[in-house]
């Protein structure tokens, strides 16, 4: 079921581009809970490491807060933008994982059901969560190993769902409870 729309926080300042834009722009931005930020460089966002640093402090939302690096942008079933800056030579940040995986945000929030929260408690989330069947493992983003399969995926649900999405590295996750 498709709900409401992502609500974007003005970082960094004078920055526009959303990361759902197929315009060239920064590779990297920020997502808690139902707020996103615009598109900004590695020294702007993707080299946070303290999840009390000034910058993590401005982004109001979940307590965990997801640095992303943009790969693909894709509307309509069609791949509409892929950015040939991605590469650019920083590797994950302060991540749980281990290896270069790729996660799918769509830009309507979606609803899940999860086993354990009940009938009517749903899981509401703008990233496509995980739907191995394995206990809870909704509550975790579906991880891709390479941008390819995940756009494959993308292509699909934006077919779907009339969606645009964005395929992008898990970048860094920062715990701030």
């Amino acid at each position: 079921m498709l709900l409401k729309q992502i609500k974007y926080y003005n970082y960094p300042t004078g920055k526009n581009i959303t990361p759902f834009q197929a315009v060239d722009g920064d590779n990297y931005f920020m997502g808690a809970g139902e707020t996103f930020t615009y598109l900004g460089n590695y020294e702007e966002i993707g080299n946070i490491r303290d999840p009390w640093e000034k910058r993590s402090l401005q982004i109001p939302g979940a307590f965990v807060l997801n640095i992303f690096k943009r790969h693909s942008v894709i509307d309509r079933g069609e791949v509409v933008f892929t950015n040939l800056h991605f590469d650019d030579g920083y590797r994950i940040g302060e991540s749980r994982l281990k290896n270069v995986q790729f996660v799918i945000l769509t830009d309507w929030m979606q609803e899940y059901h999860v086993d354990s929260w009940g009938d009517k408690a749903k899981l509401k989330s703008f990233a496509i969560r995980d739907d191995s069947g394995e206990f809870n493992a909704t509550l975790q983003m579906k991880l891709f190993d390479s941008a390819e399969e995940a756009i494959t995926t993308a292509i699909k649900i934006s077919k779907e769902q009339f969606a645009k999405c964005v395929v992008a590295q898990w970048f860094a996750d920062l715990d701030r409870h």
